[in-house]
């Protein structure tokens, strides 16, 4: 039986196994509602984002590069447009690109993926952590030997670890302190 991704999770690497029709249209829903938000609402667009970083599951240097090779894959199906772009958009904000994801929608997210991904490929090499928020940026004094080929020598660069971590799954948090970190938590998938 083929596993789906579930979309209605924040978790971009979640599985479940298929629930039917009309769970599949709820979950593409979702997905869409969540694009959408990201798309055109700064606030809301942080508190999704500080979320995703609180899990710890999306951003995990050991499974980034394969889920960006999914999400680049798979970007284009008609069916899971939406999903893949809300995906898409996470890693765009973690890696600093927020400008691509304003006015993010089904038409443009495939050109703004594509756009991000020959970015990426020339900034990767670069990437640190940052000291002051969940992010990684492109350190300008890290010389690229080639740049016309970053990926020269063969080697596959690797995400570093995002050194600093939200302590609540969400801004402006006023709820008892949270006995566990975002990662420790039960993964349902």
């Amino acid at each position: 039986m083929k596993r789906i991704p579930d979309r209605l999770s924040v978790q971009n690497g979640a599985r479940i196994q298929p629930r039917g029709e009309v769970w599949l249209a709820c979950s593409r829903a979702s997905a869409q509602y969540q694009m959408e938000l990201i798309a055109s609402d700064a606030k809301k667009r942080a508190a999704l984002y500080q979320f995703v970083v609180w899990r710890g599951r999306n951003l995990n240097r050991n499974t980034t590069w394969t889920n960006i090779k999914t999400i680049v894959e798979h970007i284009k199906d008609d069916d899971d447009r939406v999903w893949y772009g809300r995906n898409f958009a996470f890693y765009a904000l973690a890696t600093g690109r927020e400008d691509l994801v304003e006015n993010l929608n089904e038409n443009n997210v495939s050109n703004r993926c594509a756009e991000w991904l020959r970015w990426l490929s020339f900034e990767v090499l670069r990437f640190r952590s940052s000291t002051v928020g969940w992010f990684w940026y492109a350190n300008p004094h890290f010389p690229i030997v080639d740049k016309e080929n970053p990926w020269s020598g063969g080697m596959v660069p690797k995400f570093p670890e995002m050194i600093v971590r939200p302590s609540t799954p969400l801004p402006n948090w006023e709820g008892e302190p949270l006995p566990l970190r975002g990662d420790q938590y039960l993964d349902h998938s």
